[in-house]
């Protein structure tokens, strides 16, 4: 139930308020609210289950926190005085490098 619930919040986190309430507003499952705190009474808690619940039987707790901390250790410049553009600057390929104003964790301005 607890990675059921971290990947809701997961999932609210990495879509945009715009995204999230073009997608499903305040879209109700039923014509009225039935004021029942342990059913489904709006779309988007329908598809925030499904999403955690579909997730939560097809990956395992421990990975999840393995890769968590992988990428809260992550950070490629460190030993180049938080200079990216010098942590690659020997590298001998291409890179494409993409942001999106919207992720919090690894923002534009990182």
């Amino acid at each position: 139930r607890g990675l059921m619930l971290a990947r809701m919040v997961g999932h609210i986190t990495y879509l945009s308020d715009d995204s999230m309430g073009e997608k499903f507003g305040r879209g109700l499952k039923s014509e009225k609210l039935n004021y029942d705190f342990h059913s489904v009474e709006f779309q988007v808690e329908s598809y925030l289950r499904y999403q955690g619940e579909e997730f939560s039987g097809r990956f395992d707790a421990n990975t999840y926190l393995l890769m968590t901390k992988a990428l809260d250790y992550f950070d490629p410049a460190a030993n180049f005085n938080d200079d990216l553009a010098k942590t690659f600057e020997g590298a001998k390929a291409k890179f494409c490098v993409m942001s999106f104003t919207t992720d919090w964790r690894f923002s534009p301005a990182r």
